[in-house]
C-alpha cells in the first residue's frame, strides 16, 4: 500500500492538497503469488537405456497488478491526474474488443457504463481499485542423462516454457476522455501479451539440447 508508486505512470496524485485521497494498493502489488518447482527421477533400472531419466518443472501462478484510470481534463489540476467518476463494481474479465479487432481484447465490460465523465470535479474512483488481468506459466522438462564412464555422461533435454500456452495479457489501456466513445480503447488491451514475444510466458517454445558433462 503506497500514495504514488511511480511505476512508469509519472505523476498519479489527484489532489495534491489530499494526498491520503491517493492512498491504495501499490503498482506493484500482487495480492496471491505461487510458484511450485519440482524433480523427479524415475525409477527405471537395469541398463543405460532406461536408467537416468527425469522430469522437472515450474508451475508461476499469479493475480494481476492493480490499474489506475485517469481522465485526458487537465482543467482542475493542471495534470493530467484526475480520475473518473464510478458508478458501481466494475466488471473485469476477457471479452471480444469492441472494436471486433482481433488483435484487441476487452477487459473491461461496457466501461462507459461504469466509469463515468466527473466534469471539472474530481473523480470519485479510488486510486488502483481495479485489478488487471494475472499470469500463469507452466514450463516442464523431460532430461535422460547416459552414463559413458564412471566420470563422463552424456545429457539430452527437451525443455517446453509456456507449455499450456496460456495468453498472459498485458494491462488495458487506462486513459481516455469521458464520456468514453463508442470506439474508445479504454479497459482494452491493446499491447498483446505481458512480455514481448519470445520472453517467458509469452508463447510455447520448444527448446533441444545436449551437452557432456565431464
Amino acid at each position: 500500500i503506497d500514495y504514488n508508486s511511480r511505476n512508469n505512470q509519472g505523476l498519479t496524485v489527484q489532489d495534491s492538497y489530499n494526498i491520503r485521497n491517493d492512498r491504495g494498493l501499490s503498482d506493484f502489488d500482487a495480492r496471491h503469488r505461487v510458484v511450485l518447482n519440482g524433480v523427479y527421477n524415475l525409477p527405471f533400472k537395469g541398463n543405460r537405456f532406461v536408467e537416468g531419466w527425469e522430469l522437472a518443472t515450474i508451475v508461476q501462478l499469479q493475480t494481476g497488478n492493480p490499474m489506475n484510470f485517469r481522465t485526458t481534463n487537465t482543467g482542475p489540476t493542471g495534470q493530467a491526474t484526475q480520475r473518473p467518476n464510478v458508478s458501481g463494481p466494475v466488471p473485469v474479465g476477457l471479452f471480444p474488443a469492441p472494436s471486433g479487432s482481433a488483435a484487441q481484447v476487452g477487459y473491461i465490460l461496457n466501461p462507459g457504463n461504469y466509469l463515468l465523465n466527473p466534469g471539472n470535479a474530481l473523480g470519485n474512483m479510488g486510486r488502483n481499485v481495479v485489478i488487471g488481468p494475472g499470469f500463469s506459466n507452466v514450463d516442464f522438462s523431460l532430461v535422460k542423462t547416459t552414463k559413458i564412464t564412471e566420470r563422463v555422461s552424456w545429457q539430452i533435454r527437451v525443455d517446453a516454457f509456456d507449455l499450456l500456452n496460456a495468453a498472459n495479457f498485458t494491462q488495458p489501456a487506462l486513459n481516455g476522455g469521458y464520456p468514453l466513445a463508442a470506439n474508445t480503447t479504454v479497459g482494452v488491451i491493446t499491447n498483446g501479451t505481458r512480455f514481448p514475444a519470445g520472453d517467458s510466458g509469452s508463447s510455447r517454445q520448444l527448446q533441444l539440447a545436449m551437452k557432456l558433462i565431464f
